[in-house]
């Protein structure tokens, strides 16, 4: 049984500029979400959506930042199917690349197919942000048809 998922990626980027991109609205707009709204603040309330060509695929998240400390990490909720979560970054410099931990926690015991596929999705998306930051790319049309700004 798992009450979460722990995740970890190295981007060849800077610390500060990693962080904006997974803070910043329009940032964010360029990896993750189709649409967002943001107050990258401790108590700042965030909503994500996401627009596909199979519009049976839209989705949205309305979340709230639970702490934030600019350039280091920052946790949120996430409502993952009625299962209320929290999602956290933490952030730290490596030999000119950040080094990204990702924790998805508070997963109810018996979750583990809803655990196990957002461990997937986060993982694309994770990559996503790396060919972003590294490449200047955007994989999501190609990876989920997703609709892109």
């Amino acid at each position: 049984m798992s009450n979460g998922l722990e995740q970890h990626h190295k981007v060849k980027a800077d610390q500060s500029r990693v962080f904006k991109a997974l803070t910043d609205a329009g940032e964010l707009m360029n990896w993750f979400p189709t649409v967002v709204k943001t107050d990258p603040r401790a108590g700042g309330e965030m909503r994500y959506e996401w627009e596909f060509e199979n519009s049976e695929n839209n989705g949205f998240q309305d979340m709230k930042y639970l702490d934030f400390v600019a350039d280091e990490k920052f946790s949120h909720t996430w409502d993952a199917d009625g299962q209320d979560t929290v999602v956290s970054f933490t952030l730290s410099a490596s030999n000119g690349a950040t080094e990204i931990h990702l924790s998805h926690t508070g997963w109810a015991d018996g979750l583990d197919e809803a655990v196990e596929m957002h461990s997937q999705i986060w993982t694309g998306y994770m990559q996503n942000l790396k060919v972003y930051l590294e490449e200047g790319g955007d994989m999501r049309s190609q990876m989920k048809g997703q609709k892109t700004k």
